[in-house]
């Protein structure tokens, strides 16, 4: 079963669920897809009040700005700002970053393929450290295991962001 195959399946299982844009494209695009482990799809598409109490619907709307460009426009994306590599970078883990809200929300996560993202864990940012700490492993290490036990037989793409997102 190739890597795509596995990904449709754990659609359709239930597993994992595919993002929808809440903004419509601007022109036609290269297919990006985000994929979000289940249990974390409350947290960044919720359906009526944020399951945290912290987290307000604006603060939601300013993460989901920054998937929706990921998607639709990755070339308004600033590296580093929208976007960005963690370390160690032996996890192959990335996170999108919302900034203009608070409390400023986090999506960490794995590219399963070119262009295809798979969400493995939230955070609230004011739940982790200023700098690199044991919250920032934990959350780090959740993210790269929540895809080690989505796609068993594929490991995280190690390459940079010019080769992952065309």
């Amino acid at each position: 079963m190739s890597i795509l195959e596995k990904l449709a399946q754990l659609v359709r299982d239930g597993d994992l669920v595919e993002y929808r844009p809440t903004t419509a494209p601007i022109a036609s695009v290269v297919p990006r897809r985000i994929l979000l482990k289940k249990d974390i799809c409350p947290s960044v598409v919720p359906v009526g009040e944020h399951p945290d109490p912290r987290v307000s619907l604006d603060a939601v709307d300013a993460l989901q700005a920054v998937l929706n460009q990921f998607i639709h426009r990755v070339d308004a994306m600033l590296l580093g700002l929208d976007m960005k590599r963690l370390d160690p970078q032996s996890e192959r883990v990335w996170e999108f970053r919302s900034y203009l809200r608070d409390p400023q929300l986090r999506l960490l996560g794995c590219f399963a393929l070119e262009n295809i993202f798979l969400g493995t864990a939230f955070r609230v940012r004011p739940d982790l450290e200023e700098k690199r700490g044991p919250l920032w492993t934990r959350a780090i290490k959740e993210a790269g295991r929540g895809f080690d036990h989505l796609v068993v037989d594929y490991p995280a793409s190690s390459s940079g962001f010019r080769e992952l997102v065309r």
